[in-house]
C-alpha cells in the first residue's frame, strides 16, 4: 500500500515538475519574443493612409476618452530591459545619424548590432550634425558609450521599474548628452524657470539648458534648448496615453499636470505626476514635428516596439487630448490629416455648394402708376431695388446709388423722358440698372401758367401808355428794317 502511495506521489511530483519546466520555457520564449532585435532592418516610413489606418476608431474623440482609445491601440507592445547592454544597441538604428552614418541595402538586411559603431543623435546636444563634433555610439578609446539613456519622463516621477514598461519604453527613453541628463535635467519637471536659475553646459562646454524654480512650487524645473522642446513635449504626451491605467509597478498610470509636482510612488490609487502641462503644450507648438522624429517613430514601430507615438503622427491631437480649454472638433483620421499627409483639407466636401455671385440689379417703381412732374426731385424711396444672384434668389437693397443721365443733380429740369441709373456694389462686384421715366406738367403748373398769361395780357391791353410805347417801339424797328433793305 505504501509502495502505491509512493508511486502516486512520484507521478504527481514529476507531473508538476514537467508543467513547471514547460511554463518556464514558455516564459523564456515570450520574453525573447517580446524583445525583438531584427537583423533585417525596415527603414520605410508609413504614408498618410497607413498612419491613419493604425488609429482606426479614434475619430471625433477628445479628452480622457480619446486617451483611453489611444491606449487600447498603443499598449501591449514589445518591451525591453533598460539595463540590457544588448537592448541598448537599438539606438544604433533608432537614433542613428543617417546622414553621417548611412547603411547600404546589404548592411540593412544583415545588420550587426555588435560591430556597427555609427554617429548618434543625442538629446540636448548642439553638436550632432558634423563628423568633427558628433559622437559615435562609443568613441575611439572610450571606456563607455558616449551617452546616457535619458528617461524623458523622469523615473522618480512615479518610481516605476525599468526592466520593462514605462522605465524602458524607447518612445521616451533617448540617448542624451551626459551632462545634459545628469546636471541639467536630472529628475526635474519641464518649464521655464523664473528664479534661482542655473545654466548648464553640455559635455563639450556649450550651453545645454537651465534649471531653477517657477512660482508656486518648491520643485526644480528644466528648460532645454529650443530645438528639443517639441521632441520632449511629444515624448511626454505619449506616456499618459500609453500608461493610461495602473497595471503594476512597471506599468503605472501616468498623468500630466500643471506646475512642478514632487516625486511620488505610483500605485493603484495614485498616478505618477509630471509637469508642466501648459509649458509642454506651448513647446509642442514652438518646435513642430520634424523628419527625425517621424523616422524614429517608424523605426521603433517597424522593427522593435511595434507601437507608435500618436502625437508625432498627429501633432494636432495634443491639444485635443490635453488642453482643458479646448472646445473644437474631436480627432480626425481623414485623408491628409496626419503629419505625413499632403496638407489638403482634411474634411473635403464631395459635393460642394456652388459659389453664389451677384449677377444683376432689378428696379421698379413701388407705385407703378406714379407720375413725374417738371422740377420734382427724384427720391430713392420711390423705387424698389433688388440684387439678383446666380442661384436665382434675390433680396431687396437700400444702399444703392442713384443718378440721372446727363445731370449732376436729381431734379427733373425738363419735360419728356429721363433715364435714371441705379448702381450697387457687393463684395467688390458692381452691377447697374436703368429706368426711364416721363416728365410732364402738372395741373397746378398749367393753372399757374395760364394765370400768368392772363395777368400779362390784361396788363398789356388795359394800360394804354404801356401799349402805345410797345407799338411805337415795334413800328420803329419795322421802319429801320425797310430802310436797310432799300
Amino acid at each position: 500500500m505504501k509502495k502505491q502511495h509512493f508511486i502516486g506521489f512520484t507521478i504527481v511530483v514529476l507531473t508538476f515538475s514537467l508543467m513547471f519546466t514547460l511554463v518556464n520555457k514558455h516564459d523564456v520564449y515570450e520574453v525573447e519574443a517580446l524583445s525583438p532585435m531584427p537583423t533585417n532592418i525596415n527603414v520605410t516610413d508609413l504614408n498618410d493612409e497607413q498612419v491613419n489606418a493604425y488609429y482606426d476608431g479614434v475619430a471625433s474623440l477628445q479628452g480622457d476618452i480619446f486617451l483611453g482609445a489611444l491606449n487600447n491601440i498603443i499598449k501591449d507592445h514589445n518591451e525591453y530591459d533598460y539595463d540590457s547592454d544588448a537592448h541598448r544597441t537599438i539606438y544604433k538604428i533608432i537614433d542613428r545619424n543617417w546622414e553621417l552614418s548611412p547603411l547600404t541595402p546589404e548592411q540593412l538586411t544583415a545588420f550587426n548590432y555588435t560591430t556597427d559603431n555609427p554617429f548618434i543623435h543625442k538629446l540636448y546636444a548642439d553638436y550632432n550634425d558634423s563628423e568633427e563634433t558628433a559622437d559615435r555610439f562609443k568613441n575611439d578609446g572610450a571606456s563607455r558609450v558616449s551617452f546616457d539613456k535619458e528617461h524623458i519622463w523622469a523615473q522618480s516621477l512615479g518610481n516605476f521599474g525599468r526592466d520593462g514598461g514605462a522605465g524602458s519604453d524607447f518612445h521616451a527613453l533617448w540617448p542624451a548628452d551626459v551632462k545634459g541628463n545628469q546636471q541639467a535635467h536630472s529628475n526635474y519637471n519641464y518649464a521655464t524657470p523664473t528664479s534661482s536659475i542655473t545654466s548648464v553646459n553640455n559635455d563639450y562646454g556649450t550651453y545645454v539648458g537651465r534649471n531653477g524654480y517657477i512660482t508656486g512650487s518648491t520643485q526644480k524645473v528644466f528648460e532645454p534648448l529650443d530645438e528639443y522642446k517639441g521632441d520632449i513635449a511629444r515624448a511626454m504626451f505619449y506616456m499618459p496615453a500609453r500608461y493610461f491605467t495602473y497595471v503594476d509597478v512597471l506599468h503605472p498610470k501616468l498623468t500630466l499636470v500643471n506646475g512642478s509636482p514632487a516625486s511620488i510612488v505610483a500605485s493603484a490609487s495614485q498616478p505618477g505626476l509630471a509637469g508642466d502641462l501648459a509649458t509642454l503644450l506651448a513647446w509642442h507648438e514652438l518646435d513642430p514635428v520634424d523628419e527625425y522624429e517621424i523616422h524614429r517613430n517608424n523605426l521603433l514601430y517597424n522593427n522593435y516596439q511595434g507601437n507608435r507615438n500618436p502625437f508625432i503622427d498627429h501633432p494636432e491631437w495634443a491639444e485635443i487630448a490635453y488642453d482643458p480649454e479646448y472646445t473644437g472638433d474631436g480627432a480626425s483620421i481623414l485623408p491628409g490629416s496626419s503629419s505625413v499627409g499632403d496638407g489638403v483639407d482634411p474634411d473635403p466636401d464631395p459635393d460642394p455648394d456652388p459659389v453664389i455671385t451677384f449677377d444683376s440689379l432689378a428696379v421698379s417703381l413701388k407705385i407703378p402708376t406714379q407720375k413725374f412732374y417738371l422740377f420734382d426731385e427724384v427720391k430713392a424711396s420711390d423705387y424698389q431695388v433688388s440684387a439678383i444672384y446666380s442661384d436665382d434668389t434675390s433680396e431687396l437693397v437700400t444702399s444703392f446709388s442713384l443718378s440721372i443721365v446727363g445731370q449732376t443733380d436729381l431734379r427733373l429740369n425738363k419735360l419728356g423722358s429721363h433715364t435714371l441709373v441705379f448702381s450697387l456694389t457687393l463684395e467688390e462686384v458692381t452691377r447697374s440698372a436703368q429706368l426711364t421715366i416721363d416728365v410732364q406738367i402738372s395741373m397746378v403748373q398749367i393753372i399757374i401758367g395760364v394765370s400768368a398769361l392772363i395777368v400779362f395780357g390784361g396788363v398789356f391791353f388795359l394800360i394804354p401808355p404801356i401799349r402805345r410805347s410797345i407799338f411805337k417801339t415795334a413800328k420803329r424797328q419795322v421802319n429801320k428794317s425797310i430802310k436797310r433793305k432799300r
